[in-house]
């Protein structure tokens, strides 16, 4: 999250930090992979029903419910892993959602391309 100047936290400053380094420490080892990235297999398998599904804009609450119903999330901190999960989705282009918690935007896209065509169809 950007803090009240507008400048990146120092929790979100550590997070790329770390991220940098396992990039540039995968890079050297010579992965073919370029870097491993550890997920959840649960994780994998929701991103695999999304895609499936006709539904490409799902609302955040939704989402998460069916979530948490369906064992994608552990019990313990869901709240957090939900948030996690689609942090990591978003980076790596799967979804695109905006902070929940600093816009009215209630809406997840799980199809970066349906997302396009909206725009394009607003244009």
């Amino acid at each position: 999250m950007m803090s009240k100047d507008g400048l990146p936290s120092e929790e979100d400053l550590a997070t790329l930090k770390a991220l940098r380094s396992k990039i540039l420490s995968a890079s050297k080892k010579g992965s073919t992979n370029g870097f491993e990235l550890d997920m959840p297999l649960t994780w994998f398998l929701l991103y695999v029903i999304t895609c499936k599904n006709e539904q490409k804009f799902i609302r955040y609450d939704d989402l998460k419910e069916f979530c948490n119903q369906s064992s994608y999330l552990d019990t313990e901190d869901a709240d957090r892993q939900f948030e996690g999960m689609l942090t990591l989705f978003h980076m790596l282009g799967f979804y695109a959602f905006f902070d929940h918690t600093e816009t009215s935007c209630e809406w997840i896209c799980t199809d970066i391309t349906a997302l396009y065509g909206e725009f394009a169809n607003l244009l």
